[in-house]
């Protein structure tokens, strides 16, 4: 499947209304920046442009709260700051809950931050 087959498919499954589609997956590909991959196999896609697939994915329908469990797990520098740029923008109008082990990238993105140690709080920074 395409980067867009994998975006209809989600507003399909999300009963977004046909006339909106287009346009509300048009939106969201420039938002994470695959506007010109948008008719690439995904398994043609490097890591960094997998995982702004997945944010795509997470954001078509518009979503008041979205989950993401390590966002940047196993990708380069430059990749890895190109997702935090696009979670900065996605974050504006939503919330987001986050997971990561590094602490540098929840003191980039969050606005608040919770410890946990052995699945119990430890702290939680307001």
């Amino acid at each position: 499947m395409t980067v867009l087959e994998h975006l209809k498919l989600v507003c399909e499954l999300k009963d977004v209304p046909q006339n909106n589609m287009e346009s509300i997956i048009a939106e969201t590909l420039e938002v994470v920046m695959l506007t010109e991959a948008k008719n690439k196999l995904v398994c043609e896609l490097s890591g960094g442009m997998k995982r702004k697939l997945s944010l795509g994915m997470a954001i078509v329908t518009r979503p008041q709260v979205i989950i993401l469990d390590e966002p940047t797990s196993g990708l380069d520098v430059e990749s890895r700051r190109q997702i935090w740029e696009l979670i900065r923008r996605i974050k504006k109008d939503r919330s987001i809950i986050m997971s990561s082990q590094h602490l540098e990238e929840a003191d980039e993105l969050a606005d608040r931050i919770m410890i946990m140690t052995k699945g119990s709080i430890l702290k939680i920074d307001k």
